[in-house]
């Protein structure tokens, strides 16, 4: 792996451009199928639990501060999200 601000050399024959806007579509896709997902959690506190972790990237530490919880009490509401997102998919 190069180091982190190594120069990337091009590959002759290779359009990067396209590569990168069909990653970056990818990505979008899959951020709002996520969000869907989000938005179906029947419980409000579980969806901004989620929306902080997954889209957020926030720590579990932080959003448990922010949001004024214990950490194992933000770990049983992860839990829960992720059950009911699991059974939400399954249809």
């Amino acid at each position: 792996m190069p180091a982190r601000n190594a120069k990337v050399t091009p590959t002759p024959g290779i359009n990067t451009n396209a590569w990168l806007e069909e990653d970056a579509a990818v990505l979008a896709n899959q951020t709002q199928a996520l969000m869907a997902v989000i938005d179906c959690l029947n419980d409000p506190r579980v969806q901004e639990i989620m929306g902080r972790w997954y889209l957020k990237n926030q720590p579990f530490a932080d959003v448990a501060a922010a949001m004024a919880y214990d950490l194992r009490w933000m770990y049983q509401l992860h839990q829960r999200g992720l059950l009911a997102a699991e059974g939400s998919s399954a249809m």
